[in-house]
């Protein structure tokens, strides 16, 4: 089959679908990943046929609009206006390049930033499926990923799904219609989009999550696959710095990592001062990436040997030379700790971030989270120190040599033919 998956956002969003369409080109499907320029040379490293869906999230959503998704959160009125203003213009970016990006496809896989895909399929009467690698599907098992802690379960948390479909729904209702009429000559979409739809006519959907982390929600119907991560193997060797080779290999405890990846934070040196004061507090090394403007290579830390600044650098390959990982909460970071089977801290900022933070803490693979405004050196030093607890290492070890086997990508591959099936049969939903 011809298969085009559609998504967008930062790299930490592209990867695990280019994982999935790496899957699914082995299974031997075509495969092409349309998602935003930037991305071209990373798709194509990995044979994955590309096709330009938007530009460069990082100068279009801009330093402002992170921040504005940031004071929004847990806020769903300001989170509607943070979403037209920050990722609306990407959206509808997407949008418009959709039907140059999807055609010729025969099966269209698409993502939450590109909420045109199902109803292009729809209208060319191709089977579609929802994919996501964080829990989204409406359930009365647990609250939506966004959603405030201790919320409790049955419809109470039912709800917080549902709401949050409507939050994105209704932020960017207006351009899918537009889509519809102008592009695809059907109606108006649905005034309430997915949520109008009972799970059982919803299409079928591909949560690339570990079931270790989080079990299937026991009230999902068959045609929602929870596969376990989407993990993404380096396409080629990666060298680091002599640099940081040498402080990898520096006798001692293995360094601790910290980084934020696409978070900002308003005042990165305050930031970085504050880590590595609690670094040195703990007693620890660390490796610190400046990622996108959560940490600023701070000149006065030339001649500490305990700490090592770089730009970035693959997970997949760091991960695995360092003791513990402090990071946002991503659930692209979250699951290659998990892969690496290190202890873990997630400073979250906003979105799914805190979810994945009290589920790893939960699990007994780290502290519990610290929200990034609650940062202070006494407890991010108290939090390093909880990293070394032998126990938590013995269950991320154990955690990660099951997420390893889960092989994620490879079962949402092997899922295909069956979920295309359903696609092709269910009841197609009127639409007014």
């Amino acid at each position: 089959m011809r298969v085009t998956i559609a998504t967008l956002g930062s790299r930490g969003d592209v990867q695990p679908f280019l994982a999935l369409a790496v899957a699914l080109r082995r299974a031997g499907h075509a495969v092409r990943l349309a998602t935003n320029e930037p991305f071209r040379g990373f798709v194509e490293a990995h044979e994955i046929e590309f096709a330009p869906l938007g530009g460069d999230i990082k100068e279009i959503v801009g330093d402002a609009g992170r921040a504005a998704l940031l004071a929004a959160h847990g806020r769903p009125l300001e989170t509607f206006r943070a979403l037209r203003r920050a990722v609306g213009p990407l959206v509808r970016q997407g949008i418009s390049r959709l039907p140059a990006a999807l055609e010729g496809s025969e099966v269209v896989i698409g993502q939450l930033l590109v909420p045109a895909a199902e109803h292009y399929a729809e209208a060319r009467g191709l089977p579609y499926i929802d994919a996501a690698y964080v829990p989204v599907v409406p359930t009365r098992a647990f609250a939506h990923p966004g959603a405030p802690p201790n919320v409790p379960r049955g419809i109470a948390s039912l709800c917080t799904h549902l709401a949050a479909e409507q939050v994105f729904w209704q932020a960017f209702r207006a351009e899918v219609s537009a889509f519809r009429r102008d592009v695809l000559g059907v109606g108006r979409a649905s005034f309430f989009g997915p949520s109008a739809r009972p799970l059982q006519k919803r299409p079928p959907a591909l949560l690339g999550y570990s079931n270790t982390l989080l079990p299937r929600a026991p009230d999902w119907p068959e045609h929602v696959v929870v596969t376990g991560p989407w993990l993404l193997d380096d396409a080629t060797p990666w060298r680091p710095s002599p640099s940081l080779q040498a402080f990898l290999d520096a006798p001692g405890e293995r360094p601790i990592y910290v980084g934020f990846g696409s978070m900002t934070v308003a005042d990165p040196w305050k930031t970085t001062r504050l880590v590595r004061a609690a670094v040195a507090k703990a007693g620890a090394r660390a490796v610190l990436a400046t990622g996108w403007g959560g940490l600023a290579r701070d000149g006065d830390a030339d001649g500490d040997d305990c700490v090592c600044f770089i730009d970035e650098a693959p997970h997949q390959w760091l991960f695995a030379r360092v003791s513990a990982v402090v990071h946002h909460g991503g659930a692209s970071t979250t699951a290659e700790c998990l892969r690496a089977g290190v202890p873990q801290l997630v400073v979250p900022f906003l979105g799914d971030q805190p979810f994945w933070g009290r589920t790893v803490a939960n699990a007994g693979l780290g502290p519990p989270p610290i929200a990034v405004g609650e940062l202070t050196v006494d407890r991010l030093a108290d939090a390093l120190r909880s990293l070394r607890d032998p126990k938590v290492a013995r269950s991320a070890a154990q955690v990660g040599a099951q997420t390893r086997a889960e092989s994620g990508a490879e079962l949402a591959a092997a899922s295909l033919p069956r979920l295309v099936e359903h696609a092709h049969t269910k009841p197609r939903p009127r639409r007014s």
